[in-house]
């Protein structure tokens, strides 16, 4: 082997080993940025998916208290002035189609406890669930909104009758007040709600 054997054979070594040098080095830098999306679009997706869990929670948890709320009014302050027998009140103008509110707003709510079990396709539920309730939610709370600015001038006709106010107070303090806690989901849940509040509580 000549002298100049030798001297290709190492320079023929000598850029092989560069060259899986290069390529490791090349693969060290590349490989952070190849993984780098995907890293970042599972981060994103399991964001996406919690996000996407906490608002249906707080749409179950908000459907809950207003369920709530109207039965409230319904079998308690409702009723409650029932029993007073008091004339010159108008309950069907105050309260105007309440019950159909809750029947529907109760079909909504066990539908999307329905859909506890549906976690993949949750949303997709949810949306058929709008979609099979919507024309009877229109039809229900078209009524609704439509008889709260005169339950609301009723309301304040009946304030400014001494006698009226007293009897409408101790009704709510007979049952809306005895428990706290329903005062506080009341104020709450009627706040954030989009909905137009009844005027009775």
């Amino acid at each position: 082997e000549t002298l100049e054997d030798k001297v290709l054979k190492r320079k023929s070594s000598w850029a092989s080993n560069m060259a899986n040098d290069s390529t490791e080095e090349l693969l060290a830098k590349e490989s952070p940025e190849t993984e780098c999306p995907i890293y970042e679009e599972v981060k994103c997706f399991d964001k996406a998916e919690q996000n996407q869990r906490m608002a249906v929670e707080e749409l179950i948890s908000t459907e809950t208290s207003y369920v709530h709320n109207l039965q409230l009014c319904i079998s308690d302050i409702r009723e409650h002035l029932q029993k007073k027998q008091l004339l010159e009140i108008d309950l069907e103008g105050l309260f105007s189609n309440i019950d159909d509110v809750l029947r529907i707003s109760r079909r909504f709510l066990t539908g999307l406890e329905a859909t506890a079990n549906q976690e993949h396709e949750r949303l997709l539920y949810i949306s058929s669930l709008f979609q099979e309730l919507k024309e009877e939610m229109e039809n229900v709370y078209k009524v609704y909104c439509g008889d709260y600015d005169q339950a609301l001038l009723l309301l304040d006709i009946y304030r400014k009758d001494p006698r009226l106010q007293k009897e409408i107070l101790d009704t709510l303090h007979t049952t809306v007040y005895v428990n706290v806690s329903s005062c506080v989901d009341i104020s709450s849940s009627v706040e954030d709600s989009e909905l137009p509040r009844d005027p009775a509580l």
